[in-house]
């Protein structure tokens, strides 16, 4: 019999929920700055998004390639270099919008441009100085050091996700609609006046929120998909088949109902603040925090039982 207990150094945790709070902060704040101006796509920072979910995808393959290694990581406590780091990276966000206000009025955005390419750079160093700061500096190049192999087939792993993303990606205004309905359904009994304008807006009080592809969910839902079967296929020997197949429907729908409360939460805020910083919520990364936080409940709570006897494997 194969005995696996994992426990979660408490060290890390701390560190993932510190940076997880910043960058969804620091997210938010830039995303307001970029969405609406030319940066988007004049100046080519819509490449952004797309990165964060091949990194996203990474990260979560190689703590499912390196589980019984990753759970017993101890970091070293906060030192003031990591301290130093977490400011920097605060830092440079005025530093970034002052540059970034400088590139639009000149107009410059070839490839080759000094300008353009040292916003960029600064943009860059926003995350990177946290990251650095969060998980210490000197932790995390050893880190890669040891691990460069895995973590370049875990980005080989994302890549391939991210292209084949493509062949689904035509299912956003179904599953948008399929929100539409269920988010008019949870505020009819609370807010009007509210009704739904064709073909994937909701009216409600004195603005319409348009249900497009950042809230259908489908890039969660495929997500979990690659991620539930490539689990599947490290542990085949290990698993139930029969349930393995049975469980996945019902964690679809619960990972489906996260999104749509995640939608109905911000529409809420919209509505206590302002359609202007609702906007701005759903151009952060929250959905991809909350998609980590419920791939990793799944991990601790519902992938033991899809193991069979003799085997025994969690987060705890």
């Amino acid at each position: 019999m194969l005995k696996s207990k994992l426990s979660f150094h408490k060290s890390l945790l701390v560190r993932i929920i510190i940076f997880s709070i910043i960058f969804i902060v620091e997210s938010g704040f830039l995303g307001f700055f970029i969405i609406p101006s030319q940066l988007l796509y004049k100046y080519y920072f819509y490449i952004y998004p797309n990165l964060g979910k091949i990194l996203l995808f990474a990260f979560m393959a190689y703590i499912l390639i390196n589980r019984d290694k990753i759970i017993k990581i101890k970091v070293p406590t906060f030192n003031k270099i990591d301290i130093v780091s977490i400011f920097l990276s605060l830092v440079l966000i005025p530093i970034f919008i002052y540059l970034a206000k400088q590139l639009i009025l000149s107009e410059d955005n070839l490839f080759y441009s000094p300008q353009l390419i040292l916003t960029h750079l600064i943009f860059i160093s926003i995350p990177t100085f946290l990251i650095l700061g969060c998980f210490g500096i000197s932790y995390t190049f050893e880190f890669f050091k040891q691990n460069i192999k895995t973590i370049l087939v875990c980005l080989g792993l994302s890549i391939l996700f991210e292209l084949s993303i493509f062949f689904v990606w035509n299912l956003w205004p179904y599953l948008s609609s399929i929100v539409l309905h269920v988010i008019y359904f949870m505020f009819s009994y609370t807010t009007k006046p509210l009704s739904i304008v064709p073909p994937r807006g909701l009216f409600i009080r004195n603005f319409v929120v348009i249900i497009e592809e950042s809230c259908s969910g489908i890039d969660s839902i495929y997500l979990f998909t690659a991620l539930y079967f490539l689990v599947s296929i490290f542990d085949w020997n290990k698993l139930s088949h029969f349930k393995v197949f049975i469980y996945y429907f019902p964690l679809l729908t619960g990972l489906f109902i996260v999104n749509c409360l995640r939608v109905y939460i911000l529409i809420w805020i919209g509505l206590l603040t302002s359609p202007e910083i609702m906007i701005n919520l759903f151009h952060t990364y929250l959905g991809m925090i909350l998609f980590l936080i419920y791939f990793l409940l799944f991990m601790k709570y519902i992938y033991p039982d899809l193991l069979t006897k003799g085997f025994k494997h969690g987060f705890n």
